[in-house]
């Protein structure tokens, strides 16, 4: 096997030094060029759904001028026509139109985007990176051609293992291309030697006027086997990632971009990769003098040493390009890391439903959006609707009919239930992929969690309302009591003037009763306006609330339990405002159990850690250690029809004589001026469950 490996070598090195010693006039190179479309486009053009305004761009049959530059394998003027990746490509989109493509050569790139972007001489370039500069100047069609930035040296040159090895040397870039701004910005150390072209660019490397060329892999590595610079090699790859490319079209033709857009998105991966193989695979015919070749033969069975030394070499280059492979793949999967860690920042996964097999695929991020993992999904379109919250499913399934079945946009915001039973509101899009014959094959889409984002609208139009209550009330309030201290006033004067008159005196005691019962109304009314003044520290919550109850009157037929632990809570508030909350809680749970047979109320309190679900529950509540008080009672519990209004003042379901509905608005501000929250669990006749939960004082 060695010496089968040596003879295979020997005699590769024998074709090359072969051709190395034939004079240029024995040897014509000639290179597989794709000068036939190798797609059908009329096929491609009629798979595309067209907008009125480009039909009647299309109608005009516009002959669009294409300007070709000096850049094989892409685009490049040669025997008197424009060949090249780009020119085929543009070939075939201008037959699928319909439309007459003029090439034309000559139009320096230092001059070439001015002029085309205004459509004086020329109509579009075919290869052109997107850059932030140039967007005002001309139009861009997608990216159509990913081109790895690499660095070429000598083969005799040192070894360079990334671009920082280049500072302090001298590389070769082309004048206006990307890279040259690149290189000044990011690395101002290297020295740089401008060439007008690609080709200048490398032979000045080859023949050691600079140190490295960087440049794609693509067009570097077709110039370096067609001018045969045996000398020159790829090194390493760059931290610019991938030479993309677009093309650009003069700004007043925004339809030729729409339409280049969708052809080349309607592209099949085979009809692109048929347009690229055709000039990324090169191949020689040289015109050989075998009688020198067979002089050359002898010699080399004379330097058999030097074959060895040049396998050795050999195998070091095959090991270099290994390794560039394996660091371009490196770099591939570092990109889809970041792609992950960029989806987990941002809470957008992405997904896509093979509609034929019901296959499904999610990243990560969806996986976690979910709340499951991939080895507990089944990965199908019915195990996604078994999250879909019930209450939404039927808008989901209508909504993926609707866009499969009419091509209708796939645009839906939802509640999903996860494993632990939590829910989450999800902003989903997606787009149809269809087949040569029009039928849907995939889904492809994102999801977007938003509950965060609806949470806190939730709570800020909460806040909002109550603060325009606020302010109305507290306005009312105070010009309320003002008049009633006036009525109280004159009525106890009224009472000692009709002293001698026992039915008026009767009437004047109850509207002093009925005056001091709206007077305190009023002070409730401003202890729910003066929320933001009230004045913390440090307190023992359990003994606040310990006080609180023992302090509190309940109806002798109502049991009462209270599971008060005898350890400190400490927390930040106020004493008064605290016994506030749970006395206007306690009086709710009264009022509730007041019909029940045997009525029961509970309350108990207890330390806990902020869990995860507790987060995405409380979005708003900052801290990790609470204060959790539940208040309990088996009374007639509330209608899910009230829930969205039980802290709105003045609303209440009592008659007027029990309450006013001012109760739990002003223990739900008194709460939130304590930096927590309250939660209610309820049903109709199973009572109700009160969650208060307090941030704790961090220990030090």
């Amino acid at each position: 096997m060695v010496v089968s490996s040596f003879l295979s070598k020997a005699a590769t090195l024998l074709a090359l030094l072969a051709t190395s010693f034939i004079p240029e006039a024995l040897a014509a190179d000639t290179y597989e060029k794709s000068t036939n479309i190798p797609v059908n486009p009329v096929s491609i053009a009629q798979r595309l759904t067209l907008q009125a305004d480009e039909k009647a761009w299309l109608a005009n049959s516009p002959t669009v001028r294409i300007r070709v530059g000096p850049t094989p394998p892409l685009h490049s003027w040669e025997d008197g026509e424009a060949k090249g990746i780009s020119v085929d490509y543009m070939r075939t989109i201008c037959k699928g139109f319909g439309l007459d493509c003029l090439f034309f050569t000559g139009l320096p790139w230092s001059e070439a985007i001015e002029n085309i972007g205004t459509g004086r001489d020329g109509d579009l370039i075919l290869t052109i990176k997107r850059t932030p500069e140039r967007e005002p100047l001309i139009n861009f069609t997608q990216d159509y051609l990913h081109l790895p930035w690499v660095i070429f040296t000598r083969t005799d040159s040192a070894f360079v293992s990334d671009i920082e090895n280049l500072i302090g040397k001298t590389v070769s870039v082309e004048n206006g291309f990307v890279m040259q701004g690149l290189l000044e910005k990011h690395y101002p150390g290297i020295q740089l030697h401008i060439a007008t072209t690609i080709k200048g660019a490398i032979e000045a490397l080859a023949t050691g006027q600079v140190d490295a060329y960087v440049g794609d892999l693509t067009v570097g590595t077709y110039m370096i086997s067609r001018w045969g610079l045996s000398n020159v090699k790829v090194a390493a790859p760059t931290p610019f990632g991938y030479h993309t490319q677009a093309m650009g079209v003069r700004k007043d033709w925004p339809e030729l971009v729409s339409l280049i857009n969708k052809f080349l998105t309607a592209m099949t991966p085979q009809e692109h990769s048929a347009i690229q193989s055709g000039w990324l695979s090169i191949k020689y015919e040289h015109g050989i003098d075998w009688a020198f070749v067979w002089k050359l033969i002898g010699t080399i069975v004379c330097i058999a040493t030097i074959i060895f030394v040049v396998i050795l070499l050999w195998n070091r280059r095959l090991q270099r390009e290994i390794e560039l492979r394996k660091q371009l793949e490196s770099a591939l999967r570092h990109g889809e890391a970041r792609l992950a860690a960029a989806q987990h920042i941002s809470h957008i996964g992405s997904w896509e439903l093979d509609l034929i097999n019901n296959r499904l695929s999610w990243s990560d991020e969806v996986f976690h959006i979910f709340g499951v993992t991939p080895q507990e999904f089944e990965a199908t379109y019915e195990a996604f609707l078994g999250f879909v919250h019930p209450d939404d499913k039927a808008a989901v399934e209508q909504a993926v009919n609707d866009a499969i079945e009419k091509g209708t946009p796939y645009n839906i915001e939802h509640r999903v239930t996860r494993a632990d039973g939590s829910e989450r509101v999800v902003h989903e899009i997606c787009k149809i992929q269809y087949d040569a014959l029009k039928t849907p094959t995939h889904m492809i889409g994102t999801v977007h969690d938003i509950t965060q984002q609806r949470q806190l609208e939730q709570q800020l139009q909460h806040s909002s309302k109550m603060e325009a209550l606020g302010t109305l009330i507290g306005g009312v309030a105070h010009d309320f009591n003002n008049k009633l201290g006036a009525i109280t006033g004159n009525t106890y004067l009224a009472k000692k003037e009709a002293s001698g008159l026992p039915e008026l005196t009767d009437k004047l005691k109850t509207i002093e009763s009925l005056s001091f019962e709206m007077s305190e109304m009023v002070k409730q009314l401003i202890t729910f306006t003066k929320g933001d003044l009230i004045q913390k520290e440090a307190i023992d919550l359990n003994a606040c609330l310990k006080e609180a109850v023992e302090g509190y009157s309940l109806p002798d037929d109502i049991s009462f339990h209270a599971d008060l632990p005898e350890s400190e809570f400490t927390i930040k508030g106020a004493s008064q405002q605290i016994q506030q909350i749970i006395l206007r809680v306690l009086d709710n749970a009264v009022d509730a159990v007041a019909e029940t047979p045997h009525p029961l109320i509970q309350i108990s309190s207890e330390a806990i850690e902020a869990t995860q679900g507790f987060r995405n529950k409380h979005i708003a509540l900052k801290g990790t250690r609470f204060a959790h008080l539940e208040i309990k009672d088996n009374g007639s519990g509330i209608a899910s029809e009230n829930m969205d209004h039980i802290f709105d003042p003045f609303f209440t379901t009592k008659d007027k004589i029990r309450g006013q509905g001012l109760g739990l608005s002003i223990a739900y501000g008194l709460i939130q001026h304590h930096n927590g929250t309250i939660d209610i669990d309820s049903s109709i006749g199973l009572g109700t469950l009160v969650h208060i939960y307090l941030p704790l004082v961090e220990e030090e």
